[in-house]
């Protein structure tokens, strides 16, 4: 039990701030927010200040006032409200897919050479770089010994895909720059998980010998491709055959990612976020052919049928 300040005798525990109606308020909120700033903020705040950034500056301010004004609270629902996983669960496959199909795939290809450089040795490069600055330069050694420290620079050391994504997106940056970027903050995922995981079981004492590494690399990187590549192949013939169902495809192009990031990441213990990326770039380079098509088609249908 913890009181709230300025409400008195009144008390919040967490059993009732994690209850299903606030959890879902607390989305409802957020996806309201970031509706009301795309619609309403005007166009030259948002040329010069990309919605992902303004959304952040918004909810950093919102943060202040409520940490100021209920502290108590604040504390009990950052805990039990803001779950990261639930966060990541519902927002990231929707949000990389509405991306991803806005990416020029040819372009991706045409730059697929550098991104691995980038994402392999690049990202690498630059964990090593941001683990230095807790290891060496920071007196903290008895926080941060070397497994830690390196756990940290894999996570520091990729960028953010969606907002990198959306800012590349609201710039009209170059087909060709625009994939390079956008493409590397997607892929670096894969390298940063392998870092972080690794680097966090060596930490707690787990001892892995070269076949238990083979293998953790191999189903974090290249078993979530492939994976991803196998449910975009099976998305595509479904598309095909409901393609005379507008209603059902629509349902199941919405759906297949969250089916596609659920599996992955918590059934077979592969990155998420490595088998969304294959998944929707099959589908926009080979199915919006087909969703084009039946978009057309439920629209002609519908003018003929309030024509007449």
């Amino acid at each position: 039990m913890c009181n709230s300040s300025g409400s008195g005798n009144q008390t919040v525990t967490a059993q009732q701030l994690t209850t299903f109606p606030n959890i879902m308020m607390f989305l409802v909120i957020t996806a309201i927010i970031g509706a009301l700033v795309q619609g309403m903020a005007p166009k030259k705040l948002l040329r010069a200040i990309p919605q992902p950034i303004l959304l952040l500056i918004l909810y950093l301010l919102a943060g202040v006032i409520f940490r100021v004004a209920y502290p108590d609270t604040v504390d009990l629902a950052v805990r039990s409200i803001v779950d990261p996983v639930m966060i990541q669960t519902l927002f990231l496959p929707v949000l990389m897919c509405s991306e991803l199909f806005r990416l020029n795939t040819r372009a991706f290809f045409i730059v697929l050479n550098q991104l691995l450089l980038l994402v392999g040795p690049g990202v690498l490069l630059g964990s090593v770089l941001t683990a230095i600055f807790p290891y060496v330069i920071m007196p903290s050694r008895p926080l941060f010994d070397f497994n830690t420290a390196m756990a940290f620079g894999g996570m520091l050391g990729t960028t953010d895909p969606i907002a990198v994504i959306i800012c590349v997106n609201e710039m009209a940056a170059p087909k060709r720059l625009a994939a390079l970027v956008g493409g590397e903050s997607l892929l670096n995922d894969g390298t940063s998980i392998v870092l972080v995981t690794l680097f966090l079981q060596l930490q707690s004492g787990s001892e892995l010998d070269a076949g238990t590494l083979v293998f953790f690399i191999f189903n974090q990187l290249l078993f979530s491709i492939l994976f991803g590549i196998g449910m975009g192949i099976l998305s595509l013939l479904f598309i095909r055959i409901v393609r005379n169902d507008s209603s059902t495809m629509t349902t199941f192009v919405v759906a297949v990612p969250f089916l596609t990031f659920l599996v992955a990441n918590y059934w077979m213990g592969s990155s998420g976020v490595l088998s969304v990326i294959p998944l929707c770039i099959i589908l926009n380079e080979y199915g919006r052919g087909l969703l084009i098509e039946v978009s057309f088609s439920v629209f002609w249908k519908h003018e003929c049928s309030s024509t007449n």
